[in-house]
């Protein structure tokens, strides 16, 4: 949009929300018990292509920006912004949590903040 002068990037979220976590990985509870193997396959190999985006920019953003039909200009400028989003263990810090917790109550999901540790589970990561 930069680019068209049809619109620009006022702020980051990162610049006044602090921690969020922006992405998770949900599976049923059925491939949970039919297949866990197969969640630890997933796994590890999202962490592996992580660690592939987090340390090839210049491919990620060709092939990013092919896939989009973007400026390769718009997504690399995209990906500074983003990359710090990509975890190397598929964990949530706990400022991360803490926001999502606050969240619930703040969009009026839930009357009072949950037990976040009944949300997720870290079984299926790689050790």
């Amino acid at each position: 949009m930069e680019d068209q002068k049809a619109g620009r990037l006022l702020a980051p979220v990162s610049s006044y929300e602090g921690s969020v976590a922006s992405g998770t990985f949900s599976a049923s509870d059925r491939l949970i018990q039919s297949d866990p193997d197969a969640i630890r396959s997933f796994l590890a190999a999202w962490l592996e292509t992580a660690r592939y985006i987090k340390t090839h920019k210049a491919d990620t953003v060709k092939m990013e920006a092919r896939i989009d039909q973007l400026p390769e200009s718009v997504v690399s400028r995209d990906y500074d912004l983003t990359i710090g989003m990509f975890t190397s263990d598929c964990k949530f810090d706990s400022a991360a949590l803490a926001t999502l917790k606050r969240g619930f109550v703040e969009l009026k999901f839930l009357d009072t903040p949950p037990d976040m540790s009944k949300l997720y589970t870290e079984e299926f990561l790689p050790h």
